[in-house]
């Protein structure tokens, strides 16, 4: 079977077109993708209902304060206008887009660094979500080195040392070892140093080394045709030409090997296959299995031509082959902080269940094993409670991965799914997070995923979860902080209007926006993920980035804020406008930087951690004196602060420091604002 979009190596033969462009295998997989509507990621939508809301309530605002000034006041209707458009770019977070950029790109940056390509930007706060990672086994939780430990032949197991050695002597052994070789995909070559070399795909690269490893050699075999494998057969064939006949050779899952013999070779004879040998066989890949081997199976039959179709069937049993791909060292310690952050691993695998249960007990991933064939049977509902309680299945297709991956989904998890195969494109389209494999993923795959791991390693996967929650703390700290100082601004202008006094211009009113909503509020974007991260449970799929607790926050911090800077105004006011609107414009800018220290406290850490942020206050300050010891100051319509102005600042700054850390403390906010919820 030729199939599109696969190469033909050398040759010329004829071919009868079963189907073209969407009725071949690889268009069918296209159909698949074209089908599955890619949506807004959750994290989008609530950076747009929240940008709406505040677009509403900002709005809101600004026409009261606007007739405030227009009426009480008695402002020209132009003035009016400008302070009104001030107030409204005050009091809107238009830094938020640059925020979630800036975290969104820096977080990518790392990433990169750590083994994780991220194709698409928002993916990463999808990451941050995530309670469900649905993981191949092979190359991803093991190394993906496979090599052969143990085989099974003429009734006995033996170890890779001793085979290699009866090799020499026993046909059984010999034929066994020399099945592996030719039933095998596998390029051989030579080094510059003359010695054998061999490239290919894992596992029957493990082969071809252990037979030439014996002795073995697979030359004076010519190649005729091949009967592929297939995740539906389970099995390939090669059917070759030695020595004036023409041999079958066949390997894949033992249950389906062994189906198709009707003899075995036992001491080099060839014996009947009965029911107790047969039980035997299995009870040898069985416990084969549970060691944590990958377990092949091996058949030959001698064909009277190259074209029958009998190449697979009446064949004689040779014996098993045990191959460990050990699970990678870290795997065990990733998967163990995946459970500690609430979130499930699930191993998915073409192995057996035994070999399925081994590794994944191994590596700490525990419960029941359900195979491929147990899933087919399954009506709906017990498909999905299987697939809600199940964390291991075993000798699954592509298109069970898919389903499985539906079901959770159904289910309300947010899942992260692996895949490097063509077949894997439709589920990795589908996750939540597609993963795909940088080393072994096809290019359909990478095509379809979100995030390529370069390394193919596990462990990469759950510290991408980790920078993914980590941006979604910082974009929380930024409109924490925005909201809470734009409320304040809004509130002592407004409470200001009502008494017939303007308690900033509106070039002050930009300029706040400017020194504190610019590089400080930039700079939360740039924060390493908190050290507690990975210790809580992922954000549930109704929590917004602004919640019933967060709001109340940011009330009581505003009204703090408020109440500060208005009596300040008020106290200063009978000395004249110019200084009054000074002292509080220069109090609100103050206040606002060292709200920053106060968040971070919070998170346990030093503002002084995050040097960028250090910068950014630091740039702010010098910004704001430059505005009232310069020329710059008519421009603002400010006026020089004495001693005395600096000590009431500096006063209500320590009394606003103090009561918002008793507010945070006291509304249970915990050691980072993700808390909130």
């Amino acid at each position: 079977m030729l199939f599109m979009d696969t190469l033909v190596v050398a040759g010329t033969g004829k071919a009868i077109v079963k189907g073209t462009g969407k009725s071949t295998e690889i268009g069918k997989i296209a159909r698949a993708l074209e089908e599955i509507v890619e949506e807004q990621t959750r994290f989008h939508r609530e950076i747009a209902s929240l940008s709406n809301i505040i677009g509403k309530a900002v709005a809101v605002l600004v026409a009261i304060i606007a007739c405030v000034v227009l009426f009480l006041h008695n402002a020209q209707p132009i003035e009016a206008l400008i302070f009104s458009i001030s107030l409204a770019v005050a009091a809107i977070p238009e830094g938020l887009p640059a925020v979630v950029t800036i975290s969104l790109a820096l977080a990518t940056r790392k990433m990169l660094k750590q083994k994780s390509l991220v194709r698409k930007l928002p993916v990463i706060e999808s990451l941050g979500s995530v309670d469900v990672i649905c993981t191949d086994k092979t190359g991803t939780i093991t190394e993906n080195k496979m090599a052969v430990q143990e085989i099974y032949c003429n009734g006995e197991y033996l170890g890779a040392e001793e085979a290699r050695e009866k090799a020499k002597k026993s046909e059984g052994i010999a034929e066994l070892l020399f099945c592996g070789m030719a039933a095998n995909d596998t390029m051989q070559g030579k080094s510059e140093g003359g010695k054998k070399t061999f490239n290919g795909e894992p596992t029957e690269l493990a082969l071809a080394i252990f037979a030439a490893s014996a002795g073995i050699s697979a030359e004076g075999v010519k190649r005729l045709r091949e009967i592929p494998f297939s995740s539906q057969r389970k099995r390939m064939s090669v059917v070759a030409e030695m020595g004036g006949k023409v041999i079958s050779y066949s390997k894949g899952a033992p249950e389906v090997i062994l189906e198709s013999c009707t003899h075995a070779l036992l001491e080099g004879k060839k014996a009947k296959l009965d029911e107790k040998t047969r039980k035997q066989i299995l009870g040898a890949d069985a416990g084969m299995a549970s060691k944590a081997l990958r377990v092949l199976a091996f058949a030959k039959k001698e064909l009277r031509g190259a074209n029958g179709d009998e190449a697979e069937s009446g064949m004689i049993f040779l014996g098993l082959q045990g191959m460990i791909d050990p699970p990678r060292s870290e795997v065990a310690g990733a998967i163990a902080i995946a459970k500690q952050a609430g979130i499930r691993v699930i191993m998915l695998t073409g192995d057996n269940k035994l070999t399925a249960k081994a590794i994944a007990g191994k590596i700490g991933i525990m419960g029941r094993v359900i195979g491929g064939e147990e899933l087919e049977k399954m009506p709906k509902d017990e498909f999905g409670r299987a697939v809600g309680e199940c964390n291991i299945f075993a000798r699954v297709t592509p298109g069970q991965k898919f389903s499985i991956l539906k079901a959770l989904k159904a289910k309300g998890f947010s899942v992260a799914m692996t895949g490097d195969g063509v077949n894997d494109a439709p589920a990795l389209k589908e996750a939540d997070v597609g993963i795909a494999m940088g080393i072994r993923g096809s290019d359909v795959a990478k095509e379809a995923s979100d995030i390529v791991l370069l390394d193919d390693n596990f462990a990469t996967i759950v510290e991408a979860v980790r920078h993914g929650r980590g941006v979604f703390d910082n974009i929380q700290k930024f409109v924490f902080f925005m909201l809470s100082h734009n409320l304040a601004e809004v509130l002592v202008v407004f409470i200001a209007s009502l008494a017939k006094a303007m308690a900033f211009t509106p070039v002050m009113l930009l300029w706040i926006n400017l020194v504190t909503d610019g590089l400080p509020a930039i700079a939360l974007g740039s924060d390493e993920p908190a050290a507690n991260v990975m210790n809580r449970p992922p954000r549930k799929k109704n929590e917004e980035i602004v919640n019933g607790k967060s709001i109340r926050l940011m009330l009581t911090i505003g009204s703090i804020i408020t109440a500060i800077l208005l009596a300040i105004f008020f106290s200063y006011l009978p000395k004249g406008l110019a200084l009054a609107q000074t002292v509080t414009f220069t109090a609100i800018v103050f206040y606002e930087l060292m709200f920053i220290s106060v968040i971070k406290r919070q998170e346990g850490i030093s503002i002084f951690a995050n040097k960028w942020i250090v910068a950014a206050v630091a740039a702010s300050m010098l910004l704001q004196l430059a505005v009232l010891y310069t020329p710059a100051a008519a421009w603002f319509g400010v006026v020089a602060l004495g001693l005395n102005e600096w000590l009431v600042i500096i006063s209500g700054g320590a009394l606003s420091y103090l009561l918002n850390t008793i507010a945070m403390k006291m509304m249970g906010q915990g050691k980072t604002l993700a808390a909130a919820g």
